[in-house]
This record gives structure tokens, C-alpha cells and sequence, in this order.
């Protein structure tokens, strides 16, 4: 059951605001984006969809199920006294070796997000999917994949001029999970991404210095930090 309540604990500051939900507790005292959604929607889980930086790439990690390859969304529920951002960091690090994580975000500096039961789910920008690649090849080798994990073999793309195009073209693929095609259906939807000014999709010039460079066109996004609790 979730309680929202004054915490009046002698080691935490006085009158901080706190959302508890089976003895996970997050405080109010950080405010960045991912603690303010948690607050908002009251969420327990959270996954992100993982895109290529210039929003026409679209990634899903291939996870073997049995005999069966599937289609999957890196992260996880939080651990105790753990933030939602914290165990996304942590949940990316350990299934995919990322590291930093960028989150795309509007021209108002929001983040693109849906929620699908207790589960936040955020988009995500990285610039090479190649890196994370050697990484599970080499936990593979070494053995050093969480149990959890140790069945993931890789990733799969799709590339169109068009990000919801991109991550449609993998809902098609017969692998995909339900929650993934669910998630980018939610993400995607005409009521959400393509409707207005506000919800689309937000691109910055990158400008380059280098003389016979041409400059192109990114997703504007976020670095996810740690929290200020």
C-alpha cells in the first residue's frame, strides 16, 4: 500500500515529504525529472526504450528464452532506498553495460514518458550501440552477465527516417515481447508524440567546429545524474 506522509525521522531533515511503498522510500528532497514523475504517478518499475541519438535508429536488446529468441526493454524494479533514477542507472549498467544515460526530452526540457501499470517507461538516446555490444560479448566470455542476464546475445535495429516508424518496424518483428509492443504503441501514440508542437519530437543543430563537416541534427536530451537525497 502506498502512504504519503511527513517524515519526522531524527536522521532525515524535518517536514521532507516521502513516498513509501513497500518499504522503499524516496525523498522528496531531489528534484529531478525521473523523482518528479515517481511522486506524480506513484510508480515502482521503470524500463526505457533505447534509441540512436539522431532519432531514426531504434534498439531492443535479444534476450533467449528457453529456445526462443525475444525482443526486450532494459530495467527493473527499485531496491530498497533506491530512487527510480538510481535503479535505472543501476539496471542498465549491470544488463547492458551503459553507463551514461541520456534522456530525450521536449523543447521544454520534459521527459518523453508513459506509464503502463506501476512501470515508468522514459525514452532513451545513446550515439553508438557497438560499445554495449563488445560489453555483453565479453560478459558472456568472462561470465560476469548477472543470472538474470546471461541468456542476452545482443541487440536488434531497425533504421527509418521516422523514430516511430523505427521502433514499429521491431513490434513487427515476431519476437517482440507483448509489454514492448504495448510500450511503443503508448510512446508512439497519435494522442501523445504527434500531437501538437509540444509533443513532438524535439531536434538541436549539433555544430560542429571542423572545417568540411557538415553539422546535423540530434535529439535534444538529458544526462540522467545521480539524486540529491
Amino acid at each position: 500500500m502506498t502512504s504519503i506522509k511527513n517524515n519526522n525521522n531524527n536522521n532525515k531533515p524535518r517536514n521532507i515529504l516521502t513516498i513509501e511503498r513497500d518499504d522503499v522510500l524516496i525523498s522528496s528532497n531531489c528534484d529531478c525529472k525521473i523523482c518528479q514523475l515517481t511522486k506524480e504517478h506513484q510508480v515502482r518499475g521503470i524500463t526505457t526504450l533505447l534509441c540512436h541519438k539522431g532519432g531514426k535508429i531504434a534498439y531492443a536488446g535479444i534476450e533467449k528464452v528457453g529456445d526462443n529468441l525475444k525482443l526486450r526493454m532494459s530495467g527493473g524494479s527499485r531496491d530498497k532506498g533506491e530512487t527510480l533514477a538510481e535503479c535505472l542507472m543501476r539496471e542498465l549498467y549491470e544488463e547492458i553495460g551503459l553507463e551514461d544515460i541520456n534522456i530525450v526530452v521536449d523543447k521544454n526540457n520534459n521527459p518523453f514518458y508513459r506509464v503502463i501499470g506501476n512501470t515508468l517507461i522514459l525514452l532513451t538516446s545513446i550515439n553508438n550501440i557497438n560499445p554495449l555490444i563488445n560489453i555483453i560479448e565479453k560478459r558472456q566470455k568472462d561470465n560476469s552477465l548477472p543470472d538474470y542476464m546471461k541468456e542476452v546475445v545482443g541487440f536488434h535495429k531497425s533504421r527509418y527516417n521516422n523514430l516511430k516508424i523505427a521502433f514499429n518496424n521491431l513490434t513487427n518483428d515476431e519476437r517482440a515481447s507483448n509489454f514492448f509492443k504495448i510500450s511503443v504503441s503508448s510512446m508512439f501514440s497519435k494522442n501523445y508524440l504527434n500531437n501538437g508542437d509540444n509533443n513532438t519530437m524535439y531536434f538541436i543543430k549539433n555544430t560542429n567546429t571542423k572545417k568540411n563537416v557538415k553539422s546535423y541534427y540530434k535529439l535534444k536530451t538529458l544526462k540522467l545524474e545521480k539524486c540529491n537525497k
